[in-house]
């Protein structure tokens, strides 16, 4: 649903591409989501932290953090979730997911006021 007041939680999902290079199987994927007003989304009692980018060494904070089995030969889609306690709040959302403190995906999606 796209009804702020009827979200339970949100899905992000993305393609992690083959990337020969990479010889360990389990990665660790970050997911930044950021709400209308700016703020990233995060719970630290459920592992929201602080990323350390690659690029410049500045951190970011992030909303959550998931270990994937990655297959460096193929192209998989993988989903991770986010759940609160709290209502969201209409508007546009974005989401990102990191990988090694490089973001690898960025999308935008809108929470729509509707009544009831």
């Amino acid at each position: 649903t796209n009804n702020a007041k009827k979200v339970d939680q949100l899905e992000v999902c993305f393609d992690l591409l083959p990337n020969l290079s990479i010889e360990k199987t389990d990665q660790e994927v970050y997911l930044r989501l950021i709400n209308p007003e700016g703020a990233t989304l995060k719970i630290d009692d459920t592992g929201s932290g602080k990323l350390e980018l690659a690029e410049t060494g500045g951190e970011v904070p992030y909303s959550k953090k998931q270990m994937f089995n990655y297959n460096p030969k193929s192209k998989k889609n993988y989903c991770m979730f986010w759940e609160q306690d709290n209502e969201y709040v209409p508007g546009v959302y974005q989401a990102m997911v990191y990988h090694d403190g490089r973001k690898i995906a960025e999308n935008s999606y809108e929470l729509k006021k509707k009544p009831f």
